[in-house]
């Protein structure tokens, strides 16, 4: 007997093979809502703020500070350790474990394009991303600004001490919390993905197929962009979501996640408790819509939201 995925496989298949290609003033129709909704594509690097501009050697360090054990309180947990480039920036389960075996009930969020979300998920609802970098960063979990002691390893290290000491002159002590998030900063502003939605974007009609822009239709006619708006379809806002299961009375505001690169940073929901990307969208439909079978929208918007993976910077 065929299994469930087998069988899926071989509808897929046949739906694929007559299903036509849309028609250009269809899909020129489409690219412009796109645009007007989710665009422009990503630019080949994220701006910095005025008092932060960008040099290679800034992003270099900012690259080393990434996966320096040294900036948690224990001196093993790096940013990386819980941000994995491979994973889209993100972590393997919902249970992020910092330093000291601390565990964070909520999912970690993706490093990947970040400086193109307006709110950040470490500052209350309302924050946004103007907010000073040096109260984002979050060496440990129970640290949102580098301590002094954690400081000091780095000062007391005489190459790190002179390539801050190049990078950050006039300063009476180079190192600070302010100019290691200025050089992490840097370094984010280096982690873009490029994804054939962008192409799309950009003006290639042929970039993504038509079940990913009937899917992308859907996405748009849904609703979804309600909250997954912007450069990163997300990332802007916060919303009020249950907590344990839709009969409790029990909410809480979570920040609205970005969607880029969303097929590699399983598993799903603010507490990673969807396995698969494609029963996270159908349990997002169902949350919001009450029609009948949305099966069909399920897998072409999934199929629209894979075209959203990028090639992943080089992890260094």
């Amino acid at each position: 007997m065929r299994s469930r995925k087998q069988i899926w496989l071989v509808v897929g298949i046949v739906i694929l093979a007559f299903v036509p290609a849309l028609p250009a003033a269809t899909t020129e129709e489409l690219l412009k809502d796109a645009l007007e909704l989710l665009g422009p594509p990503l630019p080949q690097r994220a701006p910095l703020p005025a008092d932060n501009p960008f040099s290679d050697e800034k992003a270099a360090l900012g690259r080393a500070l990434f996966s320096d054990p040294r900036l948690s309180d224990d001196g093993a947990t790096s940013c990386g350790g819980c941000h994995e480039l491979a994973r889209g920036g993100a972590s393997a389960g919902p249970p992020v474990v910092g330093h000291s075996w601390q565990r964070e009930p909520r999912k970690v969020s993706s490093v990947l394009n970040a400086l193109f979300n307006e709110v950040v998920p470490t500052d209350p609802p309302g924050g946004n991303r103007t907010a000073p970098l040096k109260r984002r960063i979050r060496a440990g979990l129970d640290l949102d600004v580098p301590r002094p002691a954690v400081l000091k390893r780095l000062q007391d290290d005489p190459a790190m001490a002179r390539r801050f000491a190049a990078l950050f002159p006039g300063t009476d002590n180079s190192i600070s919390s302010s100019t290691v998030a200025k050089a992490l900063e840097a370094y984010l502003a280096t982690l873009i993905t490029h994804a054939p939605f962008d192409a799309f974007l950009a003006g290639d009609l042929d970039a993504i197929g038509p079940i990913e822009k009937i899917g992308l239709a859907s996405f748009i006619d849904k609703g979804c962009v309600a909250c997954h708006v912007g450069t990163n379809l997300g990332g802007a806002s916060y919303e009020i979501f249950p907590i344990g299961g839709p009969r409790t009375d029990k909410q809480m505001a979570v920040r609205v996640r970005p969607l880029r690169n969303v097929a590699l940073t399983g598993p799903y929901g603010y507490d990673g408790s969807v396995d698969q990307l494609e029963g996270a969208v159908a349990v997002m439909l169902h949350m919001h819509q009450n029609e009948g079978s949305l099966d069909g929208d399920v897998k072409t918007i999934t199929a629209f939201l894979k075209t959203l993976t990028g090639r992943l910077p080089e992890a260094r």
